[in-house]
């Protein structure tokens, strides 16, 4: 069943949404912001915690770089994978206008921590650092080979 029709059935009372398409300054003008899973990651996700709207994130195994730094509740707010409680977190974000703001500024200021660029340098000198120690063992078969030798 498509999320519209899903929206116009089942929960229609408290569901005013519409489904059009908008810019990403659109979007990140509303007071949440829903990060949905595609094939892999949320690609909006990282756009939804720099913006200054409460980030409600899907639950799943896809992660990208950032997210262990990343606090639930406190830098965004969790849905279930199958989103069986975004009707419930909704209602919370809605009736819940300071500590929804608490959790948009957390996610903000996160963001421009983690963005920084000398924390992006950190990063991925930590990365390679890590590819090069898997790829140098990888490297040495059991025999304690190197290589094509």
């Amino acid at each position: 069943m498509a999320m519209v029709d899903l929206c116009k059935s089942k929960w229609k009372e408290w569901c005013d949404a519409t489904f059009v398409k908008v810019s990403l300054e659109d979007m990140f003008n509303h007071k949440m912001v829903l990060a949905l899973n595609g094939n892999s990651y949320s690609g909006i996700f990282m756009g939804a915690l720099a913006s200054k709207s409460v980030p409600l994130k899907q639950e799943g195994i896809p992660q990208s770089w950032f997210e262990p730094f990343l606090e639930a509740w406190v830098d965004y707010i969790p849905i279930s994978y199958d989103l069986h409680d975004l009707p419930f977190v909704v209602q919370w974000v809605r009736e819940h206008d300071e500590q929804a703001r608490r959790i948009a500024m957390s996610s903000h200021e996160r963001m421009k921590a983690l963005l920084h660029p000398d924390n992006v340098r950190c990063h991925t000198l930590a990365a390679f650092a890590v590819l090069l120690e898997q790829n140098i063992h990888s490297l040495h078969d059991s025999n304690g080979t190197k290589g094509f030798e």
